[in-house]
């Protein structure tokens, strides 16, 4: 499974190291204004961010500048592209055939997202699912057949705008969504609902809403929902399975 989500979603731009040299320590006017105009950071915003994951916002904003990211290229489904002399398609490859590639378009993102995380769930059936991130939301895609994977659902993001570090862990059949962004909080839902209600509707992806499909909270102890305690950005989550827990990690609370 792991393999197949894998070959799902494409998060890595092209020539990254090269790009970075671009928007290195964020010195570049231009690179400036392409951090403020899709992700509202500043320097000084980049500035105070862990060393990985400011090297990876200047990869995605050089990506940007130079008109090489992933949502150009289009989805590749039903038929399989063998590793034949270093090349899958167009991607290059080591002894890895390319089953199928979801754009970030088809994932349901708008026409300026990047993708950043994946996880994945198998139903009581034996259905397989990819819950992938994207910098605007998280799509649910059944990847049973892997040539010809289907985009369910799209759960959009609690902060409108985006985020480059997203992540979720599931808990039975249950998904828990965080992100590295002020005011998202946890979003949980519950995939067998979402993915029988997805399956029902002509819309694809169908957009989710907050209150109807998925819950939301942001509060560090149960009734703190309103005027309590609450966690900021959150870099990660962790699930212990065993004992139905989440932990959130890295917020800055």
């Amino acid at each position: 499974l792991v393999c197949l989500l894998w070959l799902i979603l494409v998060i890595n731009t092209h020539s990254t190291n090269a790009l970075r040299g671009i928007c290195a320590n964020m010195t570049s006017e231009l690179c400036q204004r392409i951090a403020l105009q899709h992700f509202n950071y500043t320097p000084a915003d980049i500035g105070k961010m862990r060393y990985a994951h400011a090297v990876v916002t200047e990869e995605r904003i050089a990506c940007k500048l130079e008109g090489e990211c992933p949502t150009v290229i289009n989805s590749v489904t039903g038929n399989v592209n063998p590793c034949t002399n270093g090349k899958a398609g167009e991607w290059e490859c080591s002894n890895v055939d390319l089953l199928s590639f979801v754009s970030l378009r088809d994932l349901g993102s708008s026409s300026t997202a990047e993708g950043n995380d994946i996880w994945g769930y198998t139903d009581a059936h034996g259905h397989m699912f990819a819950i992938t991130g994207q910098t605007d939301g998280a799509s649910i895609v059944d990847v049973t057949t892997p040539t010809d994977p289907e985009v369910l659902c799209f759960i959009p993001s609690k902060v409108s705008t985006h985020t480059i570090w997203r992540d979720m862990k599931v808990v039975g059949h249950f998904a828990y969504i965080v992100a590295d962004r002020a005011g998202q909080g946890l979003q949980w839902i519950d995939l067998d609902a979402a993915i029988a209600k997805c399956r029902s509707s002509t819309q694809r992806p169908l957009h989710l809403k907050q209150g109807e499909d998925y819950g939301w909270t942001d509060a560090m102890f149960e009734g703190d929902d309103i005027g309590g305690d609450v966690w900021s950005n959150v870099h990660n989550i962790v699930a212990n399975e065993h004992t139905n827990t989440v932990y959130v990690v890295g917020s800055k609370s």
